[in-house]
């Protein structure tokens, strides 16, 4: 997680169905907390990266369409509105290599059926890093 630096990437969610496809938009909880992160270390290590858990002020369930073969970008800052569990290991003088996959996960809720919204779960291939001079943060 970075506070000073934050590099921007992106997860693009392609629809590969015949179909447009429903999603929660990433304002609302349903949508929010949609994109995550699997880190595993050269040693197996795994590190979950999810959004922080937030309050909503005004939280609606409301959706936008994919149509069939489109695709949605979310940019991503894995600035401090992410966390990391277990802590990821420190990488401050030889590179870490890493594994990083996306994941895309909506669970079937109520609000979920009633607007026809895409649910189950959806990961990237993993992709391999090194990560360097990569500090946890003191508190």
């Amino acid at each position: 997680m970075a506070t000073n630096t934050l590099d921007t990437f992106y997860v693009i969610l392609t629809n590969v169905s015949k179909r447009a496809q429903a999603v929660f938009n990433p304002s609302n909880s349903w949508g929010y907390y949609a994109v995550s992160f699997r880190l595993r270390t050269g040693d197996g290590h795994i590190v979950a990266i999810r959004k922080k858990q937030t309050g909503f002020t005004k939280n609606l369930p409301s959706t936008f369409l994919i149509p069939p073969g489109e695709q949605v970008v979310y940019t991503i800052k894995l600035d401090e509105e992410w966390e990391a569990k277990p802590q990821a290991p420190i990488a401050d003088k030889p590179p870490i290599n890493i594994g990083v996959m996306a994941i895309y996960e909506i669970a079937p809720t109520p609000e979920s059926m009633q607007q026809s919204v895409w649910t189950g779960r959806v990961e990237s291939a993993e992709y391999q890093l090194q990560f360097r001079y990569w500090l946890q943060l003191r508190r």
